[in-house]
């Protein structure tokens, strides 16, 4: 039943469709709520449209976050290399926005799996469709 209220495809008027910020931020709590629920696959699917869209705004935190997100599922999925390259990118697309929430847990994520997993990830493993060296 939660699941299916996850994934409802809401219709709207033109008049009353939200913009593309408010639909990428619908993309990222469908996300986190796959996250939760612990269906990856699904979580990283939903990351993936949210960057996606946050990348065609040119919204630099909100693909931050993506990044942030994406970098989580693979860091459960026990992918740590993958998963320090997405925070590292991350912090990257955080630069200048120090005071964006999860600014911090980035920052934590990229100092835990620093020291536990290898500094760079394969460049041709594919993340939301293109190589992980693209996702700059």
């Amino acid at each position: 039943m939660f699941i299916d209220l996850i994934n409802k495809e809401i219709l709207y008027d033109e008049k009353d469709a939200p913009d593309g910020f408010a639909i990428a931020d619908n993309l990222n709590t469908q996300g986190n709520a796959h996250f939760q629920l612990r269906d990856y696959p699904a979580a990283e699917q939903k990351f993936c449209e949210a960057r996606r869209v946050h990348q065609s705004l040119k919204n630099e935190e909100g693909v931050a976050k993506g990044l942030y997100f994406l970098g989580k599922v693979y860091e459960v999925r026990g992918n740590g290399s993958v998963a320090l390259t997405l925070y590292r990118t991350s912090l990257k697309h955080f630069s200048g926005l120090a005071l964006a929430p999860q600014y911090k847990d980035v920052e934590e994520a990229v100092t835990r799996l620093a020291s536990t997993s290898s500094s760079k990830a394969n460049t041709e493993v594919e993340v939301c469709g293109v190589p992980i060296s693209a996702l700059n």
